[in-house]
């Protein structure tokens, strides 16, 4: 009878061992696995941060390349010329000067306007969406080149519905320091593009300063406004003419705690902002899912979890098994 009690006692012993080193096992996994996605969710914000800085300074970087240019256009006799004759010479000579600048720097189009914004010469005048004898003057690279400073503007084309930056200069000549009209040089934006596409880990956009994404990762994200806006944002987006009739559809995005924001199916992205230097208003704006983050930890932890715990039961039945046999024979022993 005593040896039954003992052996009843034993057994509860083990059985409490068997699952005080189950549950230490579960704990310190689950203690690791915190660890892990604390230490993931660091990285991804130092990540998310660096990449919203270093997409920021290269698109600073690619919308100061050809001012230059447009500078050097803008000096040129034959535009001046031109602007005071509009005689056929003059503008068969200033449009090769256009061909020949379009050629060289690979730019989607080269043009002139005169004073009141009228195209009188462009690269494309051969195409079916020439510019010549289009008006611009509404255009804010016009407007503010015509009063005499040079100026950088990106926006959805009127003529030819592609987006571009617009990088304009006044044309001077004669005695009076005032411009004859301006010439502009229009360049795609697919090398922002490619820059953007070619991230993986999360999202790029690049908004302007009524939040009108220009530039996206995500095409479907294209002319959509970040967050959403007043009716009163609304038409000034539209009064702008930068892209176009709309309408401006909303993302859906909504700002959440600290850094993050919930998207319409409710998904939570982590979130990050960066200036363009030179551009008030415009940021590119980084985006990465909760979701990735807890898979970049879940995955490889799901492909050696599997063998780890088979090792784990296995040693942990072994030594309940070893300690139990060991007793039995000690309480065997006992009994003779």
């Amino acid at each position: 009878m005593q040896g039954q009690k003992l052996e009843m006692k034993l057994r509860t012993v083990l059985l409490v061992l068997a699952l005080l080193a189950f549950l230490s096992a579960s704990v310190g996994g689950y203690l690791y696995y915190s660890s892990l996605k604390e230490s993931a969710f660091r990285e991804a914000e130092r990540r998310g941060s660096s990449h919203a800085e270093e997409k920021g300074r290269y698109i600073a970087s690619t919308l100061s390349q050809n001012q230059m240019s447009v500078k050097a256009l803008a000096g040129l006799d034959e535009l001046q010329k031109a602007l005071l004759v509009e005689s056929e010479g003059n503008l068969a000579r200033v449009n090769s000067e256009l061909d020949h600048f379009h050629e060289s720097l690979k730019v989607s189009v080269c043009y002139l306007m005169d004073r009141n914004g009228k195209t009188i010469a462009s690269s494309n005048r051969s195409a079916p969406d020439s510019f010549v004898g289009k008006n611009y003057g509404f255009r804010p690279y016009f407007q503010q080149a015509i009063q005499g400073t040079p100026a950088v503007h990106m926006a959805l084309g009127v003529t030819s519905k592609k987006r571009g930056v617009y990088y304009s200069h006044p044309v001077y000549g004669g005695r009076e320091n005032i411009p004859l009209g301006v010439v502009v040089i229009k360049a795609s934006v697919e090398s922002m593009e490619r820059e953007f596409s070619e991230e993986r880990e999360g999202l790029a956009l690049l908004t302007d300063p009524h939040g009108v994404i220009f530039v996206s990762s995500r095409e479907d994200w294209l002319y959509h406004v970040l967050w959403k806006v007043s009716s009163k944002t609304i038409s000034q987006i539209a009064e702008s003419r930068r892209f176009g009739e709309g309408p401006w559809p909303w993302t859906g995005l909504k700002m959440g705690k600290r850094n993050h924001a919930v998207d319409e199916a409710g998904n939570e992205h982590l979130i990050y902002e960066a200036k363009v230097d030179n551009y008030p208003g415009w940021k590119v704006v980084y985006l990465v899912s909760l979701e990735t983050i807890d898979k970049s930890v879940i995955d490889p932890l799901i492909k050696t979890s599997g063998s780890i715990i088979l090792i784990l039961c296995f040693l942990i039945g072994s030594s309940v098994f070893f300690l139990y046999r060991q007793a039995s024979l000690d309480i065997i022993q006992r009994r003779k």
